[in-house]
C-alpha cells in the first residue's frame, strides 16, 4: 500500500503541470497547457506549483486513508486469567 502512494508521488513530481510563460504575463486567467518530463526542455514553460502542491496533498490524504481502512489489527494478546474467564461465560451462556 504504502510503495503505491510513493509510486504515485513519484509519478507527479516527475511529470508536473506546466503552462506557458506567454500565458502568465497576460491578465487573463492562467491556463494550464499539460503535465511534462520534469527533466525535459521545459525552457517555454513554467511549473505551475499550486496545482502540483493539490495533486500531493490529495495523495498524501488517500495513502493516509488508506492505511487506515487497510491496516492490520493483530491479534489481542490476552492473559490465561482472560481466557479462563471469556470460558467461563461462554459456558455459562451455553447452559442457560
Amino acid at each position: 500500500m504504502l510503495s503505491l502512494v510513493a509510486l504515485n508521488l513519484v509519478l507527479v513530481l516527475l511529470f508536473p503541470p506546466f503552462e506557458l510563460f506567454s500565458a502568465i504575463t497576460k491578465a487573463a486567467l492562467p491556463t494550464f497547457e499539460g503535465f511534462y518530463f520534469v527533466f525535459a526542455d521545459n525552457s517555454q514553460r513554467q511549473l505551475v506549483a499550486p496545482i502540483l502542491y493539490i495533486e500531493v496533498a490529495l495523495i498524501i490524504i488517500n495513502g493516509g486513508l488508506l492505511w487506515l481502512v487497510f491496516k492490520d489489527r493483530g491479534p489481542e494478546e490476552l492473559s490465561p486469567e482472560q481466557i479462563r474467564a471469556m470460558a467461563q461465560r461462554v459456558r455459562a451462556t451455553q447452559k442457560k
